[in-house]
This record gives C-alpha cells, structure tokens and sequence, in this order.
C-alpha cells in the first residue's frame, strides 16, 4: 500500500463539499497504488501561492504532479472554463499552468534540478472521457482513469525517470 501524507483525507466534506473531486482522487490513490509509492496531498510548497493537489513519488523517485479540477469544468475553443459555484460565475483556467508553477516551486523549495522530470497531469473525477472534443492524452484523466484495475495498470506502466540508471 502506498504512503499516502496526510494518512486519511484530512477534510470534512459536509463543510466542504467543493472537495469531493480530491477525496475521489485520495481514495483511488490510496487503493490502487502499492509499496514504494508516496502520494502528498495538498502540500503547501515554501515560495508559492497554491499547494499542488497530488505530488506521487514513484518507487524508483520519479516525480508526478496531479492538478484535480472537481468543479463544473469544460473545455470551450482550446481553453479550460470553471462555474464558481459561489456566485455562478465562469472564468477561463488555466490547469497546466497552474501546476507548471507549482511544481517549479516545489523544486525551488526542496532543491531539486529544476530540469528534474516531473509527469504533468489534470484530474477530472468527474468527467467521463466522453465528455472531451479531442483524443485522449496521457496528461488529462477522467473518472474511467480513477476506476481500480485501470489506476492499477497506468502506475505499472509509468517508465523510470532515468532509464539510464
């Protein structure tokens, strides 16, 4: 079983319910992934504003970051678009940017190669796939990616970070 920082998801949903997405993502996390794997989630990083949602150690140290965007999110001519659900608002996002400087924080912070390889991806749990104009990348998961067997099988498929080593 994986590590996972905090152990339990530390929030309470009914004063919190915007987070249900996250707590999908803990739990998938938490079942899927075995020894040797580190999930942190929602660690403030020293030098940035946001916390990264999901930073996943692999067993061999490679790096991947997930940003979870649980909220109503669509895409709309290239570009990501949130309903706040406070006021009904939209405001276009920008997920990958987001997690690209979060990440770049974090290596700051820790310091780390700044050119260490770390894995980008955006977390929609709850979107289907189907719910996307364009193909499928390896850089945008949905709900069918969190299902056990299939989390399973992309954490057996994630490549060393230094293939050389």
């Amino acid at each position: 079983m994986a590590t996972m920082v905090p152990p339990v998801f530390p929030h309470d949903l009914r004063a919190h319910p915007e987070l249900d997405g996250k707590r999908i993502v803990f739990d998938a996390l938490a079942a899927a992934l075995g020894n040797g794997w580190t999930v942190y989630y929602n660690q403030r990083v020293k030098g940035s504003s946001r916390p990264i949602d999901f930073l996943i150690v692999r067993p061999d140290g490679g790096l991947i970051a997930w940003e979870v965007k649980g909220g109503q999110v669509h895409a709309h001519r290239g570009a990501f678009h949130q309903r706040i659900a406070r006021n009904g608002q939209r405001k276009r996002i920008d997920p990958f940017g987001q997690l690209k400087r979060a990440v770049k924080a974090y290596l700051a912070a820790t310091g780390r190669d700044p050119a260490t390889p770390v894995e980008l991806a955006i977390v929609f749990p709850h979107m289907a796939a189907s719910a996307f104009q364009w193909a499928s990348s390896p850089h945008i998961l949905t709900s069918e990616d969190l299902e056990l067997e299939r989390l399973r099988a992309w954490a057996a498929s994630r490549p060393c970070a230094n293939p050389r080593d």
